[in-house]
């Protein structure tokens, strides 16, 4: 039978990525990157923008070397990366817009973008619609 004691139960779940369970709600950020993503308006129509901004922030005290991935799932779906470098505290930024028109496929779209350093990966995720007229 295997008996861990109170510290090294806590050394095991550090190294399973696990330990920020007991610490509050930031479950499994196990990432030195922050994400935050915002899509304006969560439905829109023919005629109408959609504005995505999306910005990741180095939490550490380290220069970080990230990629940044961004994946479209719905009625149209695909994925497009770029390599990012934030020095300790910045804040990268990048706002898109996007015309909905006539031939724009109608459905429910989940936008996911997600952040990987060595520390690991920081996801934010936002859905939107788009609708008949």
């Amino acid at each position: 039978m295997l008996t861990l004691r109170p510290v090294k139960l806590l050394a095991v779940l550090a190294v399973l990525g696990l330990f920020s369970l007991l610490q509050g709600t930031t479950a499994l950020a196990a990432s030195d990157l922050s994400v935050q993503l915002a899509v304006s308006p969560p439905q829109a129509t023919t005629g109408q923008t959609i504005t995505v901004t999306e910005s990741v922030t180095n939490t550490s005290a380290n220069k970080q070397n990230a990629t940044l991935t961004n994946t479209l799932q719905g009625p149209t779906s695909g994925s497009q990366s770029q390599h990012i470098n934030l020095d300790p505290g910045q804040t990268y930024t990048q706002t898109r817009t996007y015309a909905v028109d006539a031939t724009t496929p109608r459905g429910v779209y989940t936008l996911t973008v997600a952040a990987t350093d060595k520390s690991g990966t920081a996801t934010a995720s936002a859905t939107y619609t788009i609708s008949y007229p």
